[in-house]
């Protein structure tokens, strides 16, 4: 989406959303013609006083670069955003959706004539300012406490050709870490205790490590390298670790940054992923483990390459492909070989969904077919893990960071 584009969508939800905004509070709250004036500039003084807020933010900060500090100071701007107008424009969606409702009923009562009563109540406005009070309490809520309140996801998966000995086999996985994103080393303290108290016969590390910057490891070096796994732990790159973070740009010491990365989590302890594969042995049986750098679709870098990574495995293995982008699974591996699961990140279900036993919804899906959770084709699965940290933001709505307890399972 390039800069027009952008600035279009945002002024127009800006002014939808006070537009609306402006007839609720209108009808539910005051009726006095002085009042009206005073509601009515004060609502655009604000939108006017929001936008060069938004301007000077985006000024003073600049591009970040490499430098993570910078890169966190721009979440501000869309920190504002959702705060101040997630609300109003759920609001307005749903009185945008009953004034269609009424232009339809007035054409067909313009058609049959009066035989289709057509009554605009106040209702409408109720249920507008409720959804208005709800949708802000978990907004705040998603800002100050769930976007470090950590969950553990356990899951089963049941494959045909699981060899006997993996039958139970336990993978922990934990995806974009954004360490420049923290503030104090808690949340991943805490992260790393969780993590060993399941037991993992191995974690595996499903990319983005980092924002901008390999500085951002320093404070967490120590605390990561205590991840313990029977059978070790694996890391791939994503795409903010090799520098594809949308349209920012770009370090011109990017390579330097990767190699020092890579480099970084060796020393963690990772075994590190980049276009290859590994065998996981237990007895005479074994799993192929297959990582490639971040393959992504458009505007992200397709820069892995998973022929590589597959060509020193056997055709009739057990494999578990490790893909920073769940976008890579339609891409190139469902239907087109026989990888059994894979394992992605990326999305951070948006950091904003509703997720519930019935049924999941997120902006995230609009981008993604597979955005969070568990999805299967026959014999071939992916898990997207929606992420520990958070970026581009500061908050989590709806969707709490997660740590993915995977057991596998033999269907025989």
């Amino acid at each position: 989406m390039n800069l027009f584009i952008r600035l279009f969508v945002f002024c127009f939800l800006v002014i939808l959303s006070d537009f609306y905004f402006y007839k609720l509070l209108k009808k539910l709250f005051t009726s006095n013609p002085r009042n009206t004036r005073i509601l009515r500039y004060s609502i655009l003084i604000l939108g006017l006083l929001f936008v060069f807020f938004e301007l000077v933010v985006y000024y003073i900060v600049g591009y970040p670069e490499d430098n993570y500090i910078k890169y966190r100071q721009l979440f501000l701007i869309l920190d504002a955003f959702i705060i101040i107008y997630l609300p109003k424009i759920v609001a307005a969606g749903f009185l945008l959706i009953i004034d269609f409702i009424f232009i339809i009923i007035f054409i067909m009562k313009r058609i049959f004539g009066n035989r289709i009563a057509m009554i605009k109540q106040k209702w409408n406005y109720i249920v507008a300012f409720l959804l208005y009070i709800l949708v802000l309490t978990f907004t705040i809520l998603g800002f100050v406490y769930e976007k470090t309140n950590l969950k553990v996801e356990r899951v089963e998966i049941q494959f045909d050709n699981l060899p006997k000995t993996f039958n139970n086999f336990k993978i922990v996985q934990i995806s974009d870490i954004h360490l420049g994103s923290f503030q104090s080393t808690k949340t991943v303290e805490k992260s790393v205790e969780m993590i060993n108290s399941l037991n993992p016969d191995i974690v595996i590390f499903s990319g983005d490590m980092i924002n901008v910057s390999s500085s951002e490891v320093n404070p967490y070096m120590n605390i990561l390298s205590k991840i313990k796994a029977r059978y070790g732990k694996y890391s791939v790159l994503g795409n903010h670790d090799i520098g594809d973070y949308f349209s920012l740009r770009k370090p011109i010491n990017q390579n330097e940054i990767t190699t020092q990365l890579i480099l970084d989590e060796q020393k963690m302890g990772f075994i590190m992923l980049i276009d290859s594969s590994c065998y996981i042995k237990i007895g005479n049986d074994s799993i192929a483990l297959i990582g490639i750098n971040n393959c992504g679709n458009y505007p992200f870098l397709h820069s892995g390459n998973l022929q590589k990574a597959i060509k020193n495995t056997n055709y009739y293995d057990f494999k578990i492909l490790v893909s920073h982008d769940p976008d890579e699974w339609n891409s190139e591996v469902l239907n087109q070989t026989n990888i059994n699961l894979t394992l992605s990140g990326h999305t951070h279900a948006m950091q904003m969904a509703i997720i519930c036993k019935l049924f999941k919804m997120s902006p995230a899906a609009l981008k993604y077919s597979e955005w969070y959770g568990l999805y299967s084709s026959d014999n071939q699965k992916i898990y997207v893990n929606p992420g520990m940290s958070y970026s581009g933001f500061s908050g989590r709505i709806g969707t709490r960071p997660e740590i993915t307890c995977i057991t596998l399972k033999s269907k025989k």
